[in-house]
């Protein structure tokens, strides 16, 4: 696979900073990738601190984490415009989420990363997404041999979501068999020179593998989404491509993306399709992605004519799905730990897209959503049936609880709001650390 560089100016209206940022993160989509690629945190905080004046080196794999590909079979180094770059080390990649394969590839990313950022120039900082375990120790270490502050950015309970997929009558092995990640992840947040997480809730679970309590290096950023405005065409070609799939703006549209995976629980929907079907001649349930589960979820629905499972789509087919939609689906396995302490990009995403959110977790989302009336909560398939109908039974409830989640949006989870704040956090740090 060939990869497309991309050069861009650097902007003139802002001073070059004299800061070199390092970032790492294994698996997102990067500018420089083929297509319409979606980008997530790690490359939104690149942007933001590049287009500040700082200089910024992004370390992470060849392999495309979303779209199971390589980028390239050796280590390549792309400039995203001067001042920016991504530094990619070959790593073997993998099939399945879940997989011996995967923690293979990640063993010998870790290894390689651990070697290659010896002779290269120092950098003023380092924020590094955890995990991976691996690559985030051997950048504390790096960091702590040279003086040099690291920010530990926590988004998964690693290693403790491991213990979710042992049987529940092996469980009690859990500290015996992850001891090493357990004392990794104790080394990694407790030599860290603070940790950015996406909850405070996030925040508090990382300080359990540590001795100390919240302190002024911490920082709360939450998974922010990058709102993108489709041109005209855009817009006609999306409603077209809905409208011959038999979805239009004039039907009730309860729409869901993402990865089709064990993490989705479809279930309780499928069993209230049939009543709410007679509530709301024209509602439609469209199920976009794709993945390992995609067969199973969608026999789920055999015999729903208003169900549909159109696969992977694009950023068009979101974006004009969204506009014609009612409602958004967060459907997620409720009793996950790691689920209990967030909020999904997913839920964001629908907020952009001003729709309430209907969904199956508690925890944060749950209270973001109830305590800003922009969605609902169920747990089965009747409280679904409440939950929809208290939405699509009355234009006035939905187009206000729309406006509220555009606003919730707009106010804490727009991009330069929230990377914004973190490179502000980071600048400040920095700046007291070096007076």
């Amino acid at each position: 696979m060939q990869l497309s560089i991309i050069f861009h100016k650097a902007r003139n209206d802002v001073e070059r900073g004299d800061m070199n940022v390092w970032l790492f993160k294994i698996g997102e989509q990067t500018p420089l990738d083929k297509g319409d690629p979606k980008l997530s945190r790690t490359a939104m905080l690149a942007e933001e601190f590049s287009k500040n004046g700082h200089q910024v080196v992004w370390w992470m794999s060849t392999y495309d984490h979303l779209t199971k590909s390589q980028r390239s079979f050796v280590d390549i180094v792309v400039e995203v415009r001067p001042g920016y770059q991504v530094r990619m080390l070959y790593s073997p990649g993998y099939q399945k989420n879940v997989s011996l394969q995967r923690l293979l590839d990640h063993h010998v990313f870790d290894r390689r990363l651990k070697k290659e950022i010896q002779g290269q120039p120092k950098p003023d900082v380092i924020i590094a997404a955890y995990p991976t375990i691996g690559a985030c120790e051997a950048l504390v270490r790096y960091a702590l041999a040279r003086g040099i502050p690291i920010f530990i950015d926590a988004r998964d309970m690693w290693p403790d979501i491991f213990r979710e997929y042992l049987p529940q009558s092996v469980r009690w092995l859990y500290p015996l068999l992850f001891n090493k990640q357990i004392s990794a992840a104790q080394f990694i947040f407790g030599k860290a020179t603070g940790i950015v997480s996406i909850t405070d809730e996030f925040i508090d679970w990382a300080l359990t593998y540590t001795q100390r309590k919240r302190c002024t290096s911490d920082y709360v950023a939450a998974l922010a989404y990058n709102k993108v405005t489709l041109p005209p065409d855009k817009v006609d070609e999306g409603a077209e491509c809905w409208k011959n799939l038999g979805v239009t703006k004039e039907d009730q549209v309860i729409c869901f993306f993402g990865v089709l995976s064990k993490k989705i629980d479809l279930r309780p929907v499928a069993r209230a399709i049939p009543a709410l079907s007679k509530k709301f001649p024209r509602l439609k349930l469209v199920v976009c992605g794709s993945g390992d589960e995609m067969e199973s979820l969608e026999s789920l629905f055999t015999g729903c004519d208003n169900v549909l499972f159109p696969g992977w789509v694009d950023k068009v087919q979101i974006l004009t799905l969204m506009q014609i939609s009612s409602l958004g689906l967060a459907p997620y396995v409720a009793d996950r730990p790691d689920f209990l302490i967030s909020l999904p990009t997913k839920i964001i995403e629908y907020f952009a897209g001003a729709l309430p959110v209907i969904t199956s977790l508690k925890g944060v989302s749950l209270r973001v959503v109830t305590d800003n009336q922009c969605g609902a909560y169920y747990y089965d398939s009747e409280s679904f049936v409440e939950a929809v109908s208290s939405f699509l039974g009355s234009s006035l409830t939905l187009d206000a609880a729309k406006e509220r989640a555009r606003n919730l949006y707009e106010e804490d989870y727009r991009s330069e709001v929230v990377y914004g704040g973190v490179r502000n956090h980071i600048e400040q740090q920095i700046t007291v650390k070096t007076a």
